[in-house]
Order: structure tokens, then sequence, then C-alpha cells
């Protein structure tokens, strides 16, 4: 439990650990060759501005690629839900309004190949459908679910940002009354990750057997 916490937040234990080192070897090279203490005091000053910055840097870059275990982010996702009873409307002008949703997503990497994602969707308004130019509302339900995913390709952008895509078989449960459903989805994504456990997305999804179609998008970290 201590090296998995280590290694999580190595980044800010180097902000502690490398200064210290660096202080203590100088005031031990000051004893032994009796240097001005005022020279030493602005050599390690010096040492710490040069060295400190990118000594992190690399340590907080190696920590994205290597040792990354959980994701979580928040963000929002459209939904383009059809009418329950659509099969009554074929003969009508029909239109689908998006339905919009507050999206929580945590993902665990079990393999540098393989994640487990969990998802929970909150919507935020009604859904709405334009029947023969009028406008019909109803009930929006929550949902949730997990799945695998499985990282497509990753390269990186610049030094400090990778880019990767995501994509995989899902499974839902939708939280309607007055029972619930189960529905198989495939999503994917696309995300950049930042050295400083920065992460950015934008995804797609797809439910076969309801027909519902969305878009999500967020921000969040890794750790």
């Amino acid at each position: 439990m201590a090296k998995k916490l280590y290694k999580t937040n190595k980044c800010v234990f180097f902000y502690i650990v490398i200064p210290f080192q660096i202080e203590m070897f100088y005031i031990s090279f000051y004893k032994i060759i009796n240097m001005k203490r005022k020279l030493i005091l602005g050599v390690n000053f010096i040492l710490l501005l040069i060295f400190v910055p990118s000594t992190l840097q690399a340590i907080c870059l190696d920590t994205l690629k290597k040792n990354i275990h959980l994701e979580l982010s928040f963000g929002a996702s459209k939904l383009f839900i059809p009418n329950a009873d659509e099969s009554n409307l074929q003969n009508h002008d029909l239109s689908v309004i998006p339905t919009s949703a507050m999206l929580f997503y945590a993902e665990f990497f079990t393999h540098y190949k393989i994640r487990v994602p969990i998802f929970f969707n909150l919507p935020t308004e009604t859904k709405k459908f334009l029947v023969n130019g009028q406008l019909i509302n109803e009930d929006a339900s929550s949902s949730f679910g997990t799945g695998l995913e499985f990282r497509m390709f990753r390269f990186k952008l610049d030094s400090k940002t990778l880019v990767e895509m995501e994509a995989g078989p899902l499974v839902s449960y939708i939280i309607e009354k007055p029972s619930g459903t189960f529905a198989p989805l495939v999503a994917g994504r696309i995300k950049l990750l930042r050295s400083d456990s920065f992460v950015m997305y934008i995804g797609s999804s797809y439910t076969p057997f309801i027909n519902v179609w969305g878009i999500f998008y967020g921000t969040g970290a890794t750790f």
C-alpha cells in the first residue's frame, strides 16, 4: 500500500526530497572544505533553480506513461433518444432533440492496454421531440454501466502530452419504472493526457437495440 501511495504521489514527494537532499549534501560539503556559508547557499539556490524543475518534469512524465492506475472525470453527454412510440409515428414528421446529461466517469487501468470504465449519466432535462411541428416532452431516464475499453493507439503530441484512443464493448442499466433495462453498447473516445495528471476527452457511443446514439466529453485527473 505504501509503495502504491509513493508512486501515485511521486511528483509531489520529490518537491520535498530533492531540495532537502541537495541542502544536506552542500552543508556536509561545507563542513569538509570549510568554505564560506554565503557562497554555499548561493550555489545551492542556483542549482535548485536549474536542476529541480527539469528533474520534476522527467519524473512526472515517466509517471504519466507507466504508473497511471485510475482516472476520475466529470463531463456531459448529448443523447439522441428515440420516442417510445416511434413505431406509431412513422407517417408523421418526427425530429429528435438531443437530451443533455451530466456524466460521472471513472476508469481503472488493469493493464497497459485494457481498462475497466464505470460511468453514470444523470439527465438534466426531459426528452424532447418535434412531431408535426409540435414539441413533446417525456421523462428521461438515468443510466449507469461498465465494461471493457481497449487502447487502440497512442502517440506523443509533445514532450508533455500524449494522445490516446480507446474503444470497447460496454453494458448499461437504464433506470426506468416499473423495471429497469439492461442494454449493450459500444463506445470510444479520444483523450489528451498531460504530465500534470490532467486529462481531457471527447467520445461517442451507440446502443443498437434501443437505437440511442450519443456524444460525450469531459475533463479529469489521473492517479
